[in-house]
């Protein structure tokens, strides 16, 4: 058995664990929390939510015994409140697969497992993109030399995340390939019917049929630079576009003062703006849930992902391939080098050049018609199978312990 220790119910990553259960692979997920399952606020997207997916089912899962008041987006505030020991009770554990090292409890977790002779696994985000500063790598260096040291392999998700490995010593030979992607099935059935969505999406947020729609999706952050988008389509002259903002966040406010809205949700107050700025049209879609999100997609002809280096992925990439749109991304973004780098380096620009911005979205209306024919190629390597293919093979060549 693999015993798989997650933070919480994530809907890109259960489809996963129902893939490799369904592979005849014994695993049980142990979440730390709930987070997701019960309504409860978000303070980057501004609201309460929880997502419209049945996130339990298809594989064994259980949840563990952690501190009061836990906090997924808390180091030190997400500790186990049990032993590893008691959590593998009778089981016969043939490895254990963390998601990370950013919860202490993840921690405690490879610490104890090393103990108990039990193999680790290591399936985190960061990429080696963002520069070094020497003070602080001193002051992580100890540390993470024992973390990795009690790690068996590494699942990368991608090229930067592989590469972050291999600069700290990690062996090609430990280095398995569980590629971060999304569930691309569960889109099909909308994709059926997408010539009908589109004009249904597009009058539902009043976007022009005769425009080229740029999507924006996720929080309205400093992480994610929405703002950019607004200054960079200023400076695209003699094209009718219109930008879709799908999402919410503190950056609400910023992004409604500067925009010509089209179309905006009833909470998002839009009376008492600044002298507008922006001759494109712009539509704001407000936070949606999952069974909608393939509209605005639909929708719209291509992907804006301007996200600082805080973005170690990117998953809205995916969705979008799948969804048959390209996209353009910051040279930030952890899955550049994978999704975009290889086919149209066009559409790769500088973070937080609005010059540069406008290039590659000049670039895409000019050549919109050559820059899908790569997704589905991507969408065949990016997905849970290659995962569960490589698992699969990772414990055939396995002793058991």
């Amino acid at each position: 058995m693999i015993l798989i220790f997650t933070t919480h119910p994530i809907q890109y990553q259960t489809p996963l664990w129902k893939k490799i259960a369904e592979s005849k692979i014994d695993i049980e997920v142990i979440f730390l929390t709930k987070h997701g399952l019960e309504l409860s606020y978000d303070a980057e997207f501004g609201t309460s939510f929880k997502w419209n997916l049945n996130l339990l089912d298809g594989y064994s899962y259980s949840f563990a015994k952690v501190n009061e008041n836990a906090d997924v987006n808390s180091f030190y505030n997400l500790r186990l409140k049990q032993s590893l020991k008691s959590i593998i009770a009778d089981r016969h554990v043939e490895a254990i697969w963390i998601q990370g090292w950013q919860a202490l409890a993840y921690w405690q977790i490879a610490i104890q497992a090393r103990i108990l002779n039990i193999p680790i696994w290591l399936r985190g985000e960061t990429n080696n993109l963002k520069p070094k500063y020497f003070s602080k790598e001193i002051v992580k260096y100890l540390p993470f030399k024992l973390f990795f040291g009690s790690i068996s392999k590494f699942l990368y998700i991608g090229k930067a995340n592989r590469n972050f490995y291999l600069e700290r010593g990690i062996s090609q030979e430990n280095l398995i390939f569980a590629p971060y992607c999304i569930d691309v099935d569960r889109f099909q059935e909308k994709l059926i019917k997408a010539p009908e969505t589109k004009i249904s999406a597009r009058k539902k947020w009043n976007i022009p049929e005769d425009s080229f729609c740029f999507i924006f999706s996720g929080k309205f952050i400093e992480k994610k630079m929405p703002m950019i988008i607004l200054e960079a389509s200023k400076k695209i002259p003699h094209h009718k576009i219109h930008l879709l903002f799908v999402g919410d966040g503190e950056l609400r406010n910023n992004l409604i003062k500067s925009a010509n809205v089209a179309y905006a949700p009833d909470h998002f107050a839009i009376e008492d703006r600044d002298a507008i700025t922006q001759s494109v049209s712009v539509s704001f879609t407000g936070f949606i849930n999952q069974d909608e999100i393939s509209d605005a997609y639909i929708a719209s002809d291509c992907l804006l992902l301007p996200s600082d280096y805080g973005e170690t992925w990117g998953l809205v990439v995916n969705e979008a391939y799948a969804h048959g749109i390209p996209a353009i991304v910051s040279d930030h973004c952890g899955c550049y080098p994978d999704l975009v780098e290889p086919f149209h380096q066009p559409l790769i620009f500088e973070y937080n050049n609005v010059s540069d911005l406008s290039r590659a979205m000049l670039f895409a209306l000019e050549n919109h018609k050559n820059l899908t024919s790569h997704l589905t190629q991507v969408n065949s390597t990016y997905n849970y199978d290659t995962t569960v293919k490589n698992i699969s093979n990772l414990l055939n060549s396995t002793p058991t312990i």
